[in-house]
């Protein structure tokens, strides 16, 4: 049988993945950028997709929805029926993405609420998407096998199918759920119950009652059939209490249903071979042009290095969750090693505030750019010689894997996904892809940057290590191998 083929008849695998971000229609992190990447890797493959979105403000100013098809279905919603519609947008074969329409809830400047303050009404905005996915398979508009969610956004569609509204299907969806960063729960007054119309005796602390507050999250992790992390290091680790945001105990009941699956790197994206914001292509048999893309990175940044000064890139959002409290700390200490840094993100104002300080007093060694821009981000990726992530935490990470691709050897503290996808290198064997630190300390950051920059000098050594880590293959076909594995199983077990 065929991946993505679901019983002896080879019929394709039917998967609705449910969200609240997709790339290009509506971003604000990663999550939307594996949204974009795994369904269609998964149809690639076999399996029939259909993702579902809100039609946020950002997916009609994208001008995709001249051409979508236009269907209308009911939703209850605080005990009444709603009418609404869905454009749904054939993106490939086996691939659709569907936009569920309430202007009221989603036709806003912003997917969660300005300046990073939630709306005030995002419960009710995503409880009727919830209650909207379910309704759609319900009225048969598809006809899952599985229902795929993610985060926090989605969390009530496995409660929804172990309680009531799942009776209204003959054969109801399993459900998976995939916690892409355990810090965001959604977490909301315990009057959210009714409004969600789900009965009160699961408001206790062994089902959705969070130290007060009702959590849509944690009704997910208790109710989805499997889960899912987007690292297998991260799967561990939010099962501890220094990484388990107050869940770590009921994550650890659910231990034995949980998988951890490395997230995957879009390469029509992000290839030095074939990127168009860099100065000079390159790849892995022949890296001249990569001097080319260093020379124009300095040159954007008014800095000026020897070849034999290693630049160090950052592209981040620049909060403590980043590591940006010990690189504050460290970087006087950085100053004194012979090296250039570069750092692009927006974040924490004190963060933001004290790195243009800094970068007003290390004026010619180091420089910040307090912005959004993507291209300059693939030429902060293409330039660099090594990349900084000194995370706190970090369920995946993908600057990391785009650095492999790019020669760009990365720095990395060994937490989630930055620990499943960089080897250390060793000067012994010649093996391993970057530098890794353990102790979130910034004197042992510091001690990370020398060894590299003291390899750096080393050019036989250095080259060796570039072959190494433009060698890893992080694509998406990989991941959604793993997936297809689990969703078999959990359909073999029905």
């Amino acid at each position: 049988m065929t991946a993505g083929q679901s019983n002896a008849k080879s019929q394709p695998m039917r998967i609705v993945y449910a969200a609240s971000e997709m790339a290009p229609y509506a971003k604000t992190g990663g999550l939307a950028d594996v949204i974009a990447s795994l369904p269609a890797a998964l149809a690639e493959r076999g399996a029939d997709i259909h993702t579902v979105l809100p039609l946020y403000r950002s997916v009609r100013e994208e001008g995709v929805l001249s051409g979508a098809q236009q269907r209308s279905f009911s939703v209850l919603f605080r005990g009444e029926q709603h009418e609404s519609r869905i454009h749904t947008i054939r993106l490939a074969q086996n691939n659709a993405v569907s936009f569920v329409e309430r202007d009221e809830f989603f036709d806003r400047a912003q997917l969660y609420g300005p300046g990073g303050q939630g709306y005030l009404d995002n419960a009710d905005r995503f409880i009727f998407f919830n209650r909207a996915v379910l309704s759609l398979c319900a009225q048969k508009q598809f006809s899952p096998q599985i229902i795929h969610c993610n985060d926090w956004q989605t969390g009530l569609i496995p409660v929804y199918l172990k309680n009531s509204p799942g009776k209204s299907m003959p054969a109801p969806p399993l459900s998976v759920l995939t916690i892409h960063n355990l810090a965001y729960q959604g977490n909301f007054p315990a009057e959210t119950m009714g409004i969600a119309g789900l009965p009160l005796e699961l408001y206790t602390p062994q089902r959705m009652e969070f130290y007060g507050k009702m959590s849509f999250l944690k009704g997910g992790i208790i109710y989805a059939d499997s889960l899912t992390t987007v690292s297998p290091t991260y799967a561990k680790e939010i099962c501890t209490p220094e990484f388990g945001h107050g869940m770590d105990g009921v994550l650890r009941t659910r231990k034995k249903d949980m998988i951890g699956i490395l997230n995957g790197v879009d390469y029509s994206i992000w290839d030095p071979a074939s990127d168009t914001h860099i100065a000079a292509p390159f790849n892995a048999r022949d890296v001249r042009g990569k001097a080319v893309c260093r020379e124009e990175l300095l040159n954007i940044f008014g800095l000026d290095a020897s070849p034999k000064v290693p630049v160090v890139g950052m592209v981040s959002r620049l909060a403590e969750q980043k590591g940006f409290d010990i690189v504050l700390e460290a970087l006087p200490a950085l100053m004194d090693l012979d090296i250039r840094m570069v750092v692009l993100g927006t974040g924490e104002p004190r963060i933001e505030k004290q790195l243009k300080i800094l970068s007003r007093v290390y004026g010619k060694k180091m420089k910040v750019k307090t912005a959004y821009d993507n291209a300059l981000a693939h030429k902060i990726e293409a330039g660099s010689d090594m990349f900084l992530m000194p995370s706190r935490y970090e369920p995946c990470g993908l600057n990391q894997m785009y650095s492999l691709r790019y020669g760009t050897i990365p720095i990395v503290r060994a937490t989630g996904g930055l620990e499943d996808s960089v080897e250390a290198f060793s000067t012994r064997t010649g093996e391993g892809t970057g530098f890794k630190f353990k102790e979130y300390t910034a004197a042992s950051l510091v001690r990370c940057v020398k060894k590299a920059a003291d390899l750096y000098k080393n050019s036989g050594g250095w080259k060796t290590l570039m072959g190494n880590a433009m060698g890893m293959d992080f694509s998406w076909s990989r991941s959604a191998g793993a997936y297809l594995d689990l969703y078999e199983g959990m359909l073999r077990k029905v």
